[in-house]
């Protein structure tokens, strides 16, 4: 959000090494501004890259494995049963072309070299560029020094001050402390002695300028030659930069009191910033009366020390970077580190908790939104747990978030590493647990594990004596209708599901049941006529709107939609427009949502608005790694644009057939459905099957069978990346052809 100063000549190189080499690492001193410099080199490189620009915080990880595991995290992917973390990143990346960008390396050297190799050997179109404070030293790599920005000379006239980067920016945060600030002939030299003095470190000169509402340049400038002495006795060979940069950090620290020390310290154990009530909760106490910790905060925030952020009704605090490793040494310099980290732990798991509570019910949207704002913090709190080895915060996090298709949004914990921590087999929650892992599974499609994690569950159900027997009956009951799913089982899974419900509804958890519901009635749709699905659909929605959940209202709308859009499409229209002016309340998207209503407006014979959604739900389908669904999708696609485009149509039908045929080649449960008809076999269902029929009657009486088949066979050479950026190119033709009649 904030404005871009000078950097041209750095731009200019980063862009032309980025065409030359894929391996390109901005170095620099903490604080010299590598990461905003990489965030807008990616921004200016994003047209270049098919695929797209993604950004890797490394910074929170301190663990070797934690840099492959982010970037799975980054782009969502599992890894199988039988696969790594990075052998399923490899696979995931393979054929993709685009901008990896590794933001603060300099921590994890080895790691992030060693995983950059691994990347540069198997993913020829992936360009990576990182930032740190020294080279990565991999192959072909090219390393860009970041420099400070310009500094006035000391006898440069005031009139030409403003050609300075440093003081560009020195004038532009110093308005924003100060409105009335002004750079004239009375301080201009005052303001660039103190540029020069900073070596031009944008950091150092942010935390100056920040002081501009409580002494002058001039004051400013005479403070830093004090402190500068300091400096003298420095180690040798240091670079003098971060010297300097340490310096105002150090003067910046000890301008506070010492509840604003200790605080500023203590708020380095959050990731990803946090919420007024959280660093009362985690930082009060001890030395800092919690009732003050607002009024100290806002002094950090006036210091330029703490970023205020305002997100949705809540405002959160975050340390810049450099900042927070500051914090960090001082948190330890206190022995406070794992006091407060296991403080920070028992805080997000009590979060976690009390979130849970409030997803199924009004509440949903606000809840789903918090949650997802505390995600770096909930996963901090998650590897603490598992690292120390602690069940019971492990299990608290785990079990309180959302989970399998009830909450349309979900965390991405990676709940299998509490399985195997002391005492978990003993825990009351290991049921719960078990059942919420088994989903996990199903869902990536390890199905065996699945299954096993179910059998388990409901084992450890009745040996422990869980008070939770009916919730992990629910789950169970959740797991077995996705295997049941996959294996193209629909009557199995349509009974599943309504088994889930039952279960829900006896619970007294309404929100639940009409989700598990829906998903019955859904599955319902796929197998047969879709009009044996409406009084499950009606039934569920009904359940929906009573307790006011607004994902469940949303999947209900849907799903019934579908059920009537044979019958009575008036209906199944007012569904859909109502489930789309309430989408806009959910605040995230969800790949459930969009793909049911991508099913409903083809059922309804809406082209245009077919196109319109599939544009969204293909991409989403693609990086969640659902190619099941994914080929549905296209060959969806592939009817709405039949008439209007024949040839393309033929194309991304070849092209679906691949993915599905490549699907095939490694079954995912050769044992229990060694020829899958359903999901598997790209069918899933009746619908989706005459869908692709039809589509084929239609090309074949407009290009003749020869074309059709050359036309398909040439989408059947296309990897899955390829056909949906093809899918992609032609969906975004037919939106703006004047000629199409949603054009």
């Amino acid at each position: 959000v904030s404005s871009f100063i000078g950097r041209e000549r750095e731009l200019a190189s980063a862009a032309t090494a980025l065409g030359e080499v894929r391996t390109v690492t901005l170095t620099g001193v903490g604080g010299v501004g590598k990461t905003r410099l990489a965030l807008q080199v990616a921004a200016e490189a994003l047209p270049k890259f098919r695929d797209g620009a993604w950004w890797c915080e490394l910074a929170p990880i301190r663990d070797r494995e934690g840099v492959t595991e982010a970037v799975a995290a980054l782009f969502s992917v599992t890894p199988r049963a039988t696969e790594t973390v990075e052998e399923a990143v490899v696979e995931f990346l393979r054929q993709k072309e685009l901008l990896l960008v590794l933001d603060n390396c300099e921590h994890l050297l080895e790691p992030v070299a060693h995983l950059v190799n691994t990347l540069g050997r198997s993913c020829p179109r992936l360009v990576v560029l990182a930032t740190s404070r020294e080279g990565l030293g991999v192959d072909g790599e090219r390393i860009l020094p970041t420099p400070s920005l310009s500094a006035p000379s000391a006898d440069a006239a005031p009139q030409r001050m403003m050609d300075a980067d440093a003081v560009r920016l020195f004038l532009e945060r110093a308005t924003a402390a100060a409105a009335s600030f002004e750079l004239g002939d009375e301080n201009a030299a005052a303001v660039g002695q103190v540029c020069r003095r900073l070596d031009g470190v944008p950091l150092a000169i942010e935390l100056a300028a920040a002081r501009v509402p409580a002494m002058t340049p001039a004051e400013l400038a005479e403070r830093l030659d004090r402190r500068f002495q300091l400096l003298a006795g420095g180690r040798r060979g240091a670079v003098e930069r971060h010297q300097t940069l340490r310096a105002a950090i150090d003067w910046s620290y000890e301008l506070l009191n010492d509840p604003e020390r200790r605080l500023l310290a203590r708020l380095a154990v959050f990731a990803g910033g946090c919420t007024l009530d959280a660093a009362e909760s985690v930082c009060g106490g001890d030395g800092i009366d919690r009732d003050l910790v607002f009024e100290s905060l806002a002094r950090l925030v006036a210091a330029s020390l703490v970023v205020a952020e305002g997100h949705r009704s809540q405002t959160r605090y975050r340390l810049l970077e450099t900042i927070s490793q500051y914090g960090e040494e001082r948190l330890g310099e206190a022995g406070e580190g794992d006091t407060l980290r296991a403080r920070h732990a028992g805080h997000y798991a009590a979060f976690a908790e009390q979130g849970f509570e409030h997803l199924y019910g009004p509440e949903h949207s606000m809840w789903v939104g918090r949650l997802s704002a505390e995600r770096d913090n909930l996963l901090a709190a998650w590897s603490w747990a598992i690292d120390v080895d602690d069940v019971d915060t492990a299990f608290r996090i785990l079990c309180s978030v959302p989970r399998g298709h009830e909450g349309g949004y979900q965390l991405g914990l990676p709940g299998e590493a509490a399985l195997t921590l002391s005492g978990a087999t003993e825990h009351p929650d290991y049921a719960l647990a078990l059942a919420i892992t088994a989903i996990d599974a199903a869902s990536r499609g390890d199905l065996d594990v699945a299954e096993q994690r179910s059998t388990r569950a409901l084992e450890a159900a009745q040996r422990l004596d869980t008070r939770a027997v009916s919730d992990v009956e629910n789950l169970v009951c959740q797991a077995r209708a996705d295997i049941a799913m996959v294996r193209g089982s629909f009557a199995d899974a349509v009974a599943y599901d309504q088994q889930a419900a039952a279960i829900a509804r006896a619970n007294g958890n309404l929100a639940v049941a009409a989700v598990s519901l829906a998903f019955a009635a859904w599955m319902r749709t796929i197998a047969g006529p879709a009009t044996g699905a409406v009084p499950m659909a009606v039934e569920s929605l009904a359940m929906a709107r009573e307790v006011g959940m607004p994902y469940a209202i949303i999947t209900g709308l849907l799903v019934l939609g579908i059920a009537l859009a044979d019958t009575d499409p008036d209906q199944a229209r007012d569904c859909l427009d109502e489930s789309l002016e309430r989408r806009a309340t959910l605040g995230y998207e969800n790949a459930n949502n969009l793909g049911l209503a991508l099913v409903l407006v083809s059922r309804l014979d809406d082209a245009p608005a077919t196109l319109e959604i599939a544009s969204r739900t293909i991409r989403q389908l693609h990086w969640a790694r659902q190619p099941v669904w994914l080929t549905a999708g296209m060959n969806l696609v592939a009817r709405a644009l039949a008439p209007i485009r024949p040839d393309a149509a033929a194309i991304i039908q070849g092209a679906a057939r691949a993915i599905t045929l490549q699907t095939l080649a490694t079954p995912v449960d050769s044992k229990a459905n060694p020829t899958p008809s359903g999901p598997a076999a790209g069918t899933t269902g009746g619908y989706f099957v005459e869908v692709r029929r039809e589509t084929t009657r239609l090309l074949a009486a407009t290009l003749g069978d020869e074309r059709l088949g050359q036309l398909r066979a040439e989408g059947d050479t296309m990897d899955d990346d390829r056909a949906v950026a093809y899918t992609l190119e032609q969906i975004a033709k037919a939106l703006t052809d004047p000629d199409h009649p949603g054009g």
